[in-house]
C-alpha cells in the first residue's frame, strides 16, 4: 500500500492545489468540507486508484 512517507512522494514533489495562509493551511478549505458525503466517498476510490496505479508503475517495472 503506498504511503505518503515514502520517498517517491517526496522526490517527485506532488503539488497540492489552492492558496494557503502563512500557516500552510488551505484559504478556502471549508468550502471543500461542505461537499456531500458521496463525494467524499467517490473522491477517495479515484485518489486511491490513481496512488496505486503510479506505485504500481513506480515498483513494477519489467524493464
Amino acid at each position: 500500500t503506498p504511503s505518503p512517507r515514502h520517498a517517491v512522494f517526496h522526490h517527485y514533489n506532488f503539488a497540492s492545489v489552492g492558496r494557503r495562509d502563512s500557516y500552510g493551511q488551505f484559504i478556502h478549505r471549508e468550502k471543500f468540507y461542505d461537499l456531500p458525503l458521496d463525494f467524499y466517498r467517490d473522491y477517495q476510490d479515484r485518489v486511491k486508484l490513481y496512488l496505486l496505479e503510479v506505485a504500481n508503475d513506480v515498483f513494477n517495472r519489467n524493464s
